[in-house]
């Protein structure tokens, strides 16, 4: 039995995939998880074969998510699901740590395939994905400069999601048991690290990264 933690902000999402994985037999939803920070303490509490999450989550985001999973737990495979197929989501989500990637667009059926092939060891892509640009990436990825955001700390990281989802620096500090002084600080590093003037050019740079939605 294949057990799956499902991770998605909208209920009605999570739902849906939940009723729909069980319909397979040797398919388990043991739990769900409503953001980011959510998957992250119930995969440790659960511990799923597969994690299935969202890339767009609130708090913390499906790709940071991923990178802390695998840090932590290696041997749980997590499958991606996005809105998003270009090249360049899904080359950081390889590069999180990702084990599949799911176009929401296409079918169910891509869902139940990927989670058989993540857990039989083997790598799952939607076919709307170009296998060519992943095969290149992969073979060159040791020679690829660190972007900017990978630069960044894992509390930046949190910081930065946190401006971009709108909230000020009390609410920041109140979120992740942080003084306000600790906040101001991590929020001048990211402007400095990132050559950015104000926190609209840091909701800029969250949403060209992936981060955010353009309506979160």
């Amino acid at each position: 039995m294949v057990k799956i933690l499902v991770a998605d902000d909208h209920k009605i999402v999570r739902q849906g995939l939940k009723k729909i994985l069980e319909d397979e037999s040797d398919f388990s939803i043991i739990g769900e998880a409503v953001d980011g920070y959510d998957a992250i303490e119930k995969t440790g509490q659960l511990s799923p074969d597969i994690l299935l999450i969202d890339l767009m989550m609130p708090r913390l985001n499906g790709l940071e998510v991923t990178s802390r999973v695998k840090h932590t737990h290696p041997e749980i495979k997590i499958v991606v699901l996005s809105m998003r197929s270009s090249e360049s989501y899904v080359l950081k989500a390889i590069q999180n740590g990702a084990d599949g990637y799911v176009v929401k667009s296409e079918g169910i059926q891509d869902l139940v395939t990927a989670i058989r092939t993540v857990s039989s060891g083997r790598t799952f892509l939607s076919p709307k994905i170009t296998n060519l640009a992943v095969d290149t990436f992969l073979t060159t990825s040791s020679q690829v400069p660190p972007d900017e955001y990978s630069t960044l700390t894992a509390r930046e990281k949190e910081v930065l999601q946190l401006i971009a989802e709108g909230m000020r620096n009390e609410q920041i500090a109140e979120y992740l048991t942080l003084s306000i002084h600790t906040v101001n600080t991590h929020r001048r590093n990211l402007m400095n690290k990132l050559e950015v003037k104000n926190r609209a050019e840091l909701v800029k740079f969250a949403y060209q990264q992936g981060i955010i939605n353009g309506d979160r």
